[in-house]
């Protein structure tokens, strides 16, 4: 669907998800609508009428921008809630445009219990989209990441990373009781003697 429609992007180490196209759908379709409604009418008065009225014409056309700006509204929302996968955890970051409002929540593996995904409805089975779900031990206790696309797919990335982060901890942990294990020795050398 081209760069300002992308569901997916990998940058380096991180993995980013937008919600499915079937979200700006169903979000967008009554402002695209109008600005189909908008230029047509627009076009079909600037080609039928002979003599044209100035004001007739700045209010067509203001609904035009109008209908355009509200469809580039629901765009923009839809474009700015990203669900993103990092080496050590997930961030979820919902924005409104022109920076009215905006949260992000943060979760590191270590707090992840558990990760599952809804596929709600047959719709969302053909389109391929549904609902991952986080189970945290956080304050946050769980995050959705609704149409995500291939929630399947999600789920098991984020499974992938949670195993190689949990490999990771426990290799510096054994690394950790390897390197303290001579002062341990030497403690019980100590001990030992009268």
């Amino acid at each position: 669907m081209g760069r300002l429609f992308w569901m997916e992007q990998e940058t380096g180490t991180q993995i980013i998800w937008r919600k499915h196209w079937w979200n700006l759908l169903r979000r967008s379709w009554l402002s695209a609508l109008a600005v189909l409604v908008s230029l047509a009418t627009l076009l079909a008065y600037l080609l039928s009428v002979q003599s044209r009225s100035t004001t007739i014409t700045l209010i067509l056309a203001g609904l035009l921008v109008a209908a355009l700006g509200w469809w580039l509204w629901n765009w923009s929302d839809w474009g700015n809630d990203l669900y993103i996968l990092t080496a050590d955890g997930v961030i979820d970051t919902e924005r409104k445009p022109l920076g009215i409002s905006s949260k992000k929540t943060v979760t590191t593996f270590d707090k992840v219990q558990n990760v599952s995904y809804d596929i709600s409805n047959p719709w969302a089975t053909l389109l391929r989209y549904g609902t991952v779900i986080l189970q945290t031990a956080g304050a946050q206790g769980r995050l959705d990441f609704p149409y995500v696309r291939h929630p399947d797919k999600v789920q098991a990335e984020i499974y992938r990373r949670l195993s190689a982060y949990r490999e990771e901890e426990n290799r510096k942990q054994r690394e950790a009781q390897l390197t303290a294990l001579p002062e341990w020795f030497s403690v019980y050398d100590r001990m030992r003697q009268p």
